[in-house]
């Protein structure tokens, strides 16, 4: 992953690259064993000397790990990143080290401890529930707010650049969320939160530790609760012009066209939320595909959502030809094996052409189906924040 930032100093480029290192082969969600990068690398990597990364490194010191000639982030000397995932489902807050890996404050840490369902309360009770969660985390940990370097949120749905508010409010959600600027108290003393969208979010976990890992060009595509997809131009998430690019929008359907409307949004038919529209409400993803198994009309759903998500997604692969597309979400993951030919049709229906003939070995389910979108907020919040707080530190 080389994203370069042309008009950051060398100091943040350096603290970059480590940062970037560091969460991509963080314990559990990278490789086995943790390896640093040599000043050989750093400087290969960020374009300046060698003699420039051994200045960097001399005053960097204290912030890295000892042992070893390579170099790597010590969390217990860097700050840490708090994320909060607000979504339909569930609203979750979760601490986690520099490399992005979740810290558990004390020996009695359950996973569900700072974890509630989703409701359609106005967005204050949201933040507000998170804030207690925070502050109830911080002291646990007895950690000084001092130390929290980032705070990424994953909310539900395409988020503008420029405002950090949802573009398109899920009905489940209270619909003031499209007119709220996200933030914490002043109490906390947090720095402003990093906003990013869920499958924004999912898809940056893939590139990190998944499916996408060390593939510049690729298409995300999370089948969850709702459908939307992202762009991976590069090594970096493609936004646009007000960071709401990843709708699918209409999907062609000719099924529907005796009721006079073929074109159905694809998150109608193939996703939680459109299956539980039509009466298959409260399972789960993998319950779901399981049913499928006895129930023709249940099976029959999934396989015409697929065939219609293919058919949605065949103008992005003729337009992108991306290295792979990977089908990620709850339900995607779980449905991928059963429904894949659906979804290979769908892409080849509307005719052929060289990069959808080339997908049929590039389609493959995501490495991850739940966490994905925390995950991705915490990694999206210290890629943008953490480099210029360890520059800080290394003076």
């Amino acid at each position: 992953m080389t994203q370069r930032r042309e008009f950051e100093d060398s100091d943040s480029r350096f603290a970059r690259a480590l940062l970037r290192h560091g969460m991509r082969n963080a314990a559990s969600w990278g490789d086995t064993s943790f390896r640093g990068l040599s000043q050989t690398e750093v400087a290969a990597e960020i374009h300046v000397s060698r003699p420039t990364v051994s200045g960097h490194v001399t005053r960097a010191r204290r912030l890295l790990s000892k042992g070893g000639s390579s170099l790597a982030l010590n969390p217990d000397a860097c700050g840490c990143v708090i994320g909060i995932d607000i979504g339909e489902a569930h609203d979750r807050v979760v601490l986690a080290d520099i490399h992005g890996r979740i810290y558990h404050p004390d020996d009695n840490f359950e996973p569900g401890d700072y974890e509630r369902e989703g409701s359609d309360e106005p967005p204050p009770v949201h933040l507000r529930w998170a804030a207690e969660c925070i502050e109830d985390l911080l002291a646990r940990a007895e950690l000084d707010p001092s130390k929290i370097w980032a705070v990424g949120v994953s909310l539900p749905g395409p988020v503008n650049k420029r405002t950090k508010r949802l573009q398109t409010v899920p009905a489940t959600l209270n619909q003031s969320w499209n007119v709220v600027d996200i933030e914490l108290p002043e109490r906390l003393h947090l720095p402003k939160p990093s906003v990013e969208s869920d499958y924004n979010a999912s898809a940056l976990t893939e590139h990190l530790w998944g499916a996408m890992r060390d593939q510049r060009h690729a298409l995300y595509v999370k089948v969850g609760q709702r459908c939307g997809c992202s762009l991976l131009i590069n090594h970096r998430i493609y936004r646009g012009s007000d960071g709401v690019a990843g709708r699918l929008g209409k999907t062609y359907l000719p099924r529907y066209a005796d009721a006079g409307n073929p074109w159905i949004d694809v998150g109608n038919v193939f996703s939680l939320a459109g299956l539980g529209a039509r009466g298959y409400r409260g399972r789960t993803a993998e319950q779901l595909v399981e049913d499928a198994h006895d129930n023709e009309q249940l099976d029959e759903l999934l396989r015409e959502g697929a065939r219609g998500l293919g058919i949605a997604i065949a103008p992005l692969i003729d337009a992108f030809n991306p290295e792979s597309v990977v089908i990620g979400g709850a339900l995607g993951r779980a449905a991928f094996a059963w429904v894949a030919k659906e979804l290979l049709d769908g892409i080849g229906s509307l005719g052929q052409s060289a990069a959808r003939t080339a997908i049929s070995e590039r389609l493959t389910a995501s490495a991850f189906s739940r966490e994905t979108a925390i995950r991705g907020a915490i990694a999206s919040a210290l890629l943008a924040n953490a480099p210029a707080r360890i520059a800080k530190a290394m003076d």
